[in-house]
This record gives C-alpha cells, structure tokens and sequence, in this order.
C-alpha cells in the first residue's frame, strides 16, 4: 500500500490527537496526587512557625535553578563524574568537620556494638534473648561493617570522614543509570541535586544504614535497566542486580522491595512478549538474591558473631507498630535498647514462639475492626509524605539548639528540592513519550509505590523516605530540568 504525504500528515494529526486526548484524560489522577504532597508539606510546614524554614523554600528554589546552570556547562562522562565526585567529598567532609555528629539512640547501640565486636564480647549479646541483639539481628551485619571500618580507621571520626565516601558513590551511580536514556547534561543535573539535597548530605555523618544499603540498591538499578542494553548478557545482570539486593539487604532488610519490583517488572515483560529469556532472568535474579542471603547468614553462624543467625522474623510487630503506633502491649519505647518490642516479648519471657502467637492474634483483631486504626493511618500517610525528614536531629544535639537558622534553611530547602522531585515524578506520568525507557519508569514506579506502602504499612518515618528521594530524582529531576530549561529559552527570546 503507497501512503501519500498527505496520509503521513493525517496519521501524525491522529497520533498527536490520540496522545492529547490520553493526556487529558489521565491528567486528573497526577493532579491528585501533587494536591495531596502539596497539602501534606504545607502541613508539615506548619510546624515550624519561625521564617527561616520559608526562606530555606526560596534557597532550595536558588540551589535548583543553580545546578541546572552548572549542568549546562558540563559535556564529557568525565568531567560530569569527576565534579560529582569532587563536590560531593567537599561537601560533606567540610559538613561533617563542621557539625561534628556523634553516635545518638539506635546508632550508639551500634557504635558500642562494634567495639564489643572487635573485644570479643558482642557473641554473648547476640545470643542473649533478651538483649537488643538478639531480637533485632537484622543489625548485626551493619554493625560488623562499623567493626570493620573502626578497626581500619580507628576512631569515629575517621569512619564518618570515610563513609562520605559512600553518598557520593550513589550520586555518580545515578549518573550512570540516568546516562542509559539520557545525554550527559541531562543527567547530571539530577546526580548533581542529589549531591547537594539537604536531606542527604545533613545527615550524611549519621551511622544510618540506609547510606550503605542506598548506594548497593542504586547498583542494582543500574544492573537491571542494564539489562534492555545487551541481551546476551541479560541474564547475568539479573543475576548481579539479586545478589546486589541481597548485599543491600545485610545493610538494611528493605532492598527486598526492590526485588519484588524487579520480579513484577520480568513477569510482567514475560507475559508481554512470551519470550522464554525473561524466565531465565527471572531464575537468575531470584538465585542471585538467595544465594548471598543464606550464605551469609551462614558466614555469620560460623564467625560466632551471630550464633543464632541475623533474621528473625518480626513482622508481627511491625505490623502492631504500622498500625497502632504501639507494641501488643501497648507499653511505649523507653530508650534504644528498651523499646516496644522488648517490652512485648518481656511480657512472653522472651519466648519468640509465644509472642508470635500473641502477637499475630492481635494484629488479626486489628484487621478485622479497621476503624480503630484508620484514623492513626492515614497521619501516618500525612506525615510520611509532607513532614521535614528528621534525619538532622540524630546529629549534634547542641548544633541544633545553637544553630536554629541554619537547620530551618536546610530543612526548607530540603522540602523545596523534594517537593521539586515530586512534581518532576508526576509531570512524567501525565507526558511519559512512547520509546523511553520502559523499564526505568515502570520499576521506579514500582518502587516508589512498594516503599510507600511498606513503611505505611510496617513503621513510617520520615528519614525512611531516603530510597523513594532516589526514585524521585530518577524519574522526576530530568522533567524539572526540562521545565527550567524552556522557561530559560523564552526568557531570552522575550529579550530579543
């Protein structure tokens, strides 16, 4: 059949038609969405009365348009690396020297952990059923990571001095990951605002886990969307991409939620294209995930660190915390190494197996009454979703108390830049192009929303917001520097 020009013409005016009509139809729904962050901030927001946090929203503004500016000077994958690379350990080591954070709440439990480890006295704690622990295993192996670094370095400060290192490592892996679909100024500028989020780098001196267990989930990431890139190799990068999770997952137990995104994206290609190769990624990806978790839950049994393992399952009461703030006994947290959890299984004489029982038996009568916990639910969303991420208060006590100003700007700039992402994310959704990066997009919506709900669901607080900020400078930080640049172009032909 021979298409004349003006057949062309028409089949274009349809297609556009089409995906205008698909736009608007579908615009309701990221509308939504934005209302409810947009008043879920400005409700956090109000918690700060003081305008320094207003005149951080205008800084965080600034710092946006800034490293749009920066980006566009940048033209090579080695200039763009080496000026993450350098800014960001200036960044933070200058930070740090500055603010001086010490070990606070869980992160001094693990500090002092690790020196037990390196005395030979921890092996007595991991076994003690009554002890933090043992009840929280899952710590174990970010705590023999500290080990491992203290005795390297041997102090403190010689640790937080190397972990910044570890941030910056994630900024330049975004780079990369964004770099599969996009050109180098593209994608720097959002490895670039996460180098400089406040968010970030104001509790960068923290012991948080979430540090180590971020930068090994970005490598899953890049490993998986590498996937698309080179088939013959696909199988392998799903295999890399699992035991990277499961890496991650010593660090801190939630990178599974990215490998369940990364399942629902395989089945779901499967089911597409029928092609028999998504299986074999799909096997590769699950071997790569189990073979590194039972096997160092193996390595720890046999180095007498964790003699009785580092799992256990506690999702009975997570699920009691998610939804009623509380444990079954409703007797609240005292300090880091007595919490609601301790006092639970006190109550059992810390028999696992009875609390289990107990504990399971509650969270099914809370199931069935919903309309005792909706109400405690849905804060939860609110303030998970708008409130000022509370990292900075596991810094420096006394910094903060001297330093007001300072940490309103950064808090409000934080808001700023997240809110920034939010809306990036969003504006993506209602104008995705057909031919982008399908994997991409789909898993980081997979993510974002498994996050979401899991910490809902389980405990929400506002420093566990850190994996979904890395999504939402993926998705959503190229579409804000897309937007800048437009307006920028008709600022300069307005002065023409």
């Amino acid at each position: 059949m021979i298409r004349t020009e003006e057949d062309g013409d028409r089949l274009q005016k349809g297609w556009t038609a089409a995906m205008d009509e698909r736009r608007t139809k579908g615009i309701w729904l990221p509308v939504a969405v934005l209302c409810f962050y947009l008043a879920a901030m400005v409700w956090g927001l109000a918690a700060y009365p003081d305008g320094w946090i207003l005149l951080g929203l205008a800084a965080g503004g600034c710092l946006t348009a800034a490293c749009r500016r920066i980006s566009g000077i940048i033209r090579t994958d080695a200039a763009a690396m080496i000026l993450l690379g350098s800014l960001g350990l200036v960044l933070l080591e200058t930070w740090n020297a500055f603010l001086k954070p010490y070990p606070m709440s869980d992160y001094e439990v693990l500090w002092n952990g690790a020196g037990q480890i390196l005395n030979g006295t921890f092996a007595a704690r991991a076994a003690d059923p009554a002890d933090y622990f043992n009840f929280y295993r899952f710590q174990i192996p970010f705590t023999a990571y500290l080990a491992g670094l203290a005795g390297i370095f041997g102090s403190l400060q010689g640790v937080i001095a190397f972990r910044a290192v570890v941030p910056v490592m994630t900024s330049i892996v975004m780079y990369r990951t964004l770099r599969l679909g996009c050109s180098v100024r593209e994608a720097f500028f959002p490895a670039l605002v996460f180098t400089v989020f406040p968010f970030v780098f104001f509790g960068s001196g923290v012991l948080n886990n979430q540090i180590e267990c971020m930068l090994f989930e970005s490598l899953a990431i890049y490993a998986f969307a590498r996937c698309r890139d080179n088939r013959k190799k696909a199988a392998v990068m799903c295999g890399l991409s699992g035991a990277l999770l499961s890496v991650g997952n010593l660090f801190r137990p939630t990178a599974s939620v990215i490998f369940i995104a990364f399942v629902i994206v395989l089945a779901l290609r499967f089911l597409r294209g029928r092609n028999k190769g998504e299986l074999v990624c799909l096997g590769a990806l699950a071997a790569g995930y189990l073979a590194v978790r039972f096997s160092s839950d193996g390595i720890f049994r046999a180095s007498g660190i964790a003699p009785e393992g580092i799992t256990i399952g506690n999702l009975w009461f997570k699920l009691s915390l998610g939804l009623t703030g509380n444990g079954i006994t409703g007797i609240p947290t005292v300090d880091a190494e007595h919490t609601n959890l301790y006092f639970d299984l006190q109550q059992y004489g810390f028999d696992t197996g009875a609390y289990q029982a107990a504990a399971s038996s509650y969270v099914a009568g809370l199931i069935r009454t919903p309309g005792k916990v909706l109400a405690y639910v849905l804060w939860k969303i609110l303030f998970f979703a708008g409130t000022v991420d509370a990292q900075y208060s596991f810094t420096n006590t006394a910094f903060l108390e001297s330093h007001g100003a300072l940490t309103g700007i950064l808090n409000g700039a934080g808001i700023m830049i997240y809110a920034l992402s939010v809306i990036g994310t969003l504006y993506r959704i209602w104008k995705r192009r057909a031919g982008e990066q399908e994997d991409l997009y789909l898993t980081g919506i997979l993510i974002f929303l498994g996050y979401f709900a899991a910490y809902i669901l389980l405990e929400a607080q506002t420093r566990y917001r850190y994996e979904q900020y890395y999504v939402l400078f993926l998705l959503g930080m190229p579409m804000i520097r897309e937007i800048l640049e437009r307006k920028a172009q008709r600022l300069k032909q307005g002065h023409r």
